[in-house]
């Protein structure tokens, strides 16, 4: 499960690298196996409506949940119902050569009896790729994100009267090269943060400038195709992070050095498995260094033409507001499967389990999430949905959190053209 808040922000400015699949030549094309929900978005998308050189896909979707545990709390829990409206807009060129993507969406939620509990955000996005030669190409992107942090992510917000706000804005730009065998990667990433004050019950300010920072990536990846379904690599991942208060000096750099296997090699499996050392360095003496192994995993099974079993693994280094702590480990596992019944309908399980093992502090947390849900187009233009979700969180040590259990049921409307 996404740890942090601002992650979710991450996620949209790292989706730049996205672009570097569409170009690849075959040595390095991954597209032999087609899962039950791909299968089942290619058959239930809306086509759009072309415009001029560009494809636009428009859609709405709405939504409607119950939650019985909107503040994440172990005791005085509180239940509420949430409307949900998010329409968004995205738009792909049709060139046969180089591609531009541009994205907008914008969600807003209404809390039934907890009104301030209501939140806005919005995602503004713009991707590109500049062909050079067949398998060579520029790619980059621009992003920004403003939302709230969902009071159940870091709980700094779980006493405050409102969730508190953030922005993130970034950029990437990189360059992929494929002559024979051999593919290299270059690429640069940087996003900054900036959290806003937020209000605690009676009025008081909980200042949150002491998060504000600008992260930067510098990635290299070499890759080699032993074969057409399969290419074995090692990808270097240095950062830097700059925080803008020098009185908290939460600076680091740090680098994660992998090698790595990408296959899709038979009818039944494909996936990715990379495995390396990671090391994080802080400027303030009074954080102790983080160093060790480093892992990631993904792995689809496709036992049936319709069935597809994904197993997802990460260990990482995480930024944290949590005082004393320069930063935690987080560690994570998840199963899903996938299953299309019919053309038009996708039903899902899913159950994801994680530790943020907190540097410099006594605190270990255990995080659950469990889901169960279902997609069921009407025609390509009118998708129901419905899910169950529940979350729970574990502290341990002598700096633990109270715990919750958090239970939401969701059902969803999404009109696309």
């Amino acid at each position: 499960m996404i740890r942090n808040s601002a992650l979710l922000g991450m996620a949209l400015l790292l989706s730049v690298s996205s672009l570097a699949s569409a170009q690849e030549t075959q040595s390095f094309k991954r597209d032999r196996n087609v899962s039950a929900a791909q299968s089942f978005a290619s058959a239930n998308t809306a086509p759009g409506v072309i415009w001029g050189a560009f494809t636009a896909r428009p859609a709405i979707n709405l939504g409607l949940e119950t939650n019985d545990n909107i503040y994440y709390r172990a005791n005085n829990q509180k239940s509420d119902t949430i409307l949900s409206v998010a329409p968004s807009l995205a738009m792909r060129s049709n060139w046969g050569r180089h591609s531009l993507s541009l994205n907008a969406a914008t969600t807003v939620t209404q809390y039934s009896e907890f009104e301030d509990e209501g939140t806005d955000s919005w995602t503004l996005g713009a991707r590109g790729r500049l062909d050079v030669v067949a398998g060579s190409y520029f790619f980059g992107g621009l992003n920004g994100f403003a939302g709230s942090e969902p009071r159940g992510e870091e709980l700094t917000s779980r006493d405050l009267a409102k969730p508190i706000s953030f922005k993130v804005t970034g950029a990437s730009a990189g360059y992929n090269h494929e002559f024979n065998r051999l593919k290299f990667v270059a690429e640069v990433r940087s996003a900054e943060f900036d959290y806003d004050d937020a209000y605690q019950v009676g009025g008081a300010i909980s200042d949150q400038d002491f998060r504000d920072r600008k992260v930067t990536n510098l990635i290299a990846k070499s890759e080699y195709a032993v074969s057409p379904d399969t290419s074995l690599y090692i990808i270097y991942d240095a950062n830097n992070v700059d925080y803008d208060l020098v009185t908290t000096n939460r600076d680091s750099e740090g680098y994660d050095v992998a090698l790595g296997a990408d296959f899709d090699v038979s009818d039944f499996v494909r996936g990715q498995v990379q495995i390396g050392y990671l090391k994080q360095d802080y400027d303030n003496p009074a954080f102790a260094g983080v160093d060790g192994m480093s892992h990631k995993a993904r792995l689809e099974w496709f036992p049936t033409p319709l069935t597809t079993l994904s197993i997802n693994t990460g260990r990482t280094v995480q930024e944290t507001p949590a005082v004393g702590a320069s930063g935690y480990i987080q560690e994570q596992i998840g199963v899903s499967i996938d299953h299309q019944l019919r053309q038009n309908l996708l039903v899902s399980a899913s159950y994801r389990a994680g530790t943020d093992d907190y540097n410099g502090v006594d605190r270990e947390d255990e995080r659950t999430r469990a889901m169960v849900s279902a997609q069921y187009s009407l025609n390509r233009n009118v998708k129901l949905t419905g899910s169950f979700e529940q979350t729970k969180l574990d502290s341990s040590g002598a700096n633990r959190l109270d715990g919750y259990t958090n239970n939401a049921f969701k059902l969803g409307v999404t009109l696309a053209y």
